[in-house]
């Protein structure tokens, strides 16, 4: 998000809906590009049966957080530093750690948060920060663990100069065990656009970590098969804030915000309320071009989405455009997440807005092959301020973040369906390349289609699905990660 966004958000100024509505999908360039007015986000009878249980209460501005296998919930505040964890089952809130010396604005601070698979055994976590080093601000990645002495230590994996406005902070554990990291280009509030077009730059040089997403071990060294023998693992990004691995394929999807015009700079403007465009929903692949730098702005011709994915090699446009933008975060899969049926397999993702009440919660509904977007909905509404964060819980339901709470996304009348958790997997390099590859979530999912094919409904239906998800957790289980 942008830091104009951010400092919205923390003003309790309401705002009013405006009138009008309606809204239209169209095709591009064989993706699906979505023009939204906002209004008719709320329209969605689907989102009318989801609804928001409050979990945790009262916090900071709880920008990111991340649920452990017994359920607890680590929380960053972001303007403050602390790092909270709250046992739902007791009730009780504590600190878990103060990260010292923070940097704080609206695009400093505390962000992403992720724990180390094992936490049980190895209580060790990772947090993204803006902090004050030798007098200036750095975006650090951090890795805090046990002191042998007592107490936590912080060791510090990543740093990279803070120069502006957008450096993501998204940190994700992903199949192959390996830590991805999302990182905004640092472009956002320089004073001048030829001072943004060179940060933009960043987005596209292979020697900056800026706007990309990074991929490191756990200790932060490079893995061997990262594709530039760095942590670059994918790159041209304006400001990824959300990602997640799908469950049954591995592949890698993530929401990057898309740029809006700067009453400061002499470039275009887009249709968004801020004058935004192009938020996106992409899907990721080692090595890849997302195409932002320095040439793109919501300006036309080209049409969108090119205007905004033209700098260097190749450029991979977005599975999902869209057009009149306000900020998008957050990104995370149904698996068993309790809605009903109908959104298994969906990707959910957040549509912010610094306005309260017109924020939403989308799940997008992927291709029978996985490989594409096929079509969106809202699934969930808030009347406050917008959703920050999506993350999943060991009881496979969806959780989400605003300014001040984390709550529970339910359906009372839909039946549980947490039946066995997404795995995180050791391993399989080939289901974070694009590849689909024969894995055995794939096969999974090949038997769970057959069986809907040959049964369209009833009993037979029921036992033969019964009968996939025991072949699923008998040739997963074995490389399980009890906590992911």
């Amino acid at each position: 998000m942008d830091p104009e966004r951010l400092e919205r958000a923390r003003s309790p100024v309401m705002r009013s809906r405006p009138e009008g509505g309606g809204g239209l999908r169209r095709p591009l360039l064989g993706l699906l590009s979505v023009v939204f007015l906002i209004w008719a986000l709320g329209s969605s009878s689907a989102a009318a049966a989801t609804e928001a249980s409050p979990v945790v209460t009262g916090r900071q501005y709880p920008a990111m957080f991340t649920v452990a296998g017994d359920g607890r919930i680590f929380y960053a505040e972001t303007y403050t530093g602390r790092i909270g964890v709250f046992a739902p089952q007791s009730g009780v809130d504590a600190t878990y750690f103060q990260v010292p010396d923070l940097c704080e604005s609206p695009d400093q601070g505390l962000f992403g948060i992720a724990l180390r698979p094992k936490f049980t055994s190895n209580n060790t976590l990772y947090a993204y920060v803006t902090r004050q080093v030798s007098g200036g601000c750095h975006n650090q990645v951090l890795e805090i663990h046990p002191r042998a002495t007592g107490g936590l230590a912080m060791d510090v994996l990543l740093d990279d100069p803070y120069v502006a406005g957008h450096v993501g902070g998204r940190l994700l554990f992903g199949p192959d065990g390996d830590l991805y990291v999302s990182t905004g280009d640092g472009s956002s509030g320089l004073p001048t656009l030829e001072a943004a077009k060179a940060e933009r730059a960043a987005a596209q040089d292979l020697s900056s970590v800026k706007g990309k997403i990074l991929r490191m071990t756990n200790s932060g060294g490079v893995p061997a098969r990262n594709p530039y023998g760095n942590l670059v693992f994918a790159y041209g990004f304006r400001n990824v804030f959300g990602f997640d691995f799908d469950p049954l394929t591995g592949r890698l999807w993530a929401t990057d915000n898309g740029t809006e015009g700067n009453a400061n700079y002499p470039e275009p403007s887009g249709p968004g309320p801020l004058g935004g465009c192009n938020d996106e929903v992409n899907l990721v692949t080692i090595g890849s071009n997302y195409g932002w730098g320095p040439t793109g702005n919501c300006g036309t011709p080209p049409v969108a989405p090119l205007n905004t994915n033209r700098d260097g090699p190749s450029p991979v446009l977005p599975a999902l455009n869209v057009d009149v933008a306000s900020g998008i975060t957050a990104a995370r899969f149904c698996s068993g997440c309790g809605l009903g049926p109908q959104y298994e397999g969906r990707l959910f993702w957040a549509d912010y807005d610094y306005r309260d009440g017109f924020g939403a919660i989308h799940a997008a509904i992927l291709s029978p092959d996985r490989s594409a977007i096929a079509s969106d909905e809202v699934v969930y509404q808030p009347s406050g301020p917008a959703p920050l964060s999506i993350e999943r819980g060991p009881d496979c339901a969806l959780y989400y973040s605003d300014p001040n709470e984390i709550y529970k996304l339910v359906d009372p009348s839909a039946q549980p369906g947490c039946v066995d958790p997404a795995p995180t997997l050791s391993g399989g390099q080939e289901l974070i390349t694009g590849a689909q590859g024969p894995g055995r979530l794939h096969r999974r999912a090949q038997a769970r289609r057959r069986c809907k094919k040959r049964f369209p409904k009833g009993p037979k239906r029921t036992r033969c699905l019964a009968k996939a998800r025991k072949l699923h957790v008998s040739e997963v289980q074995p490389k399980v990660s009890p906590d992911s």
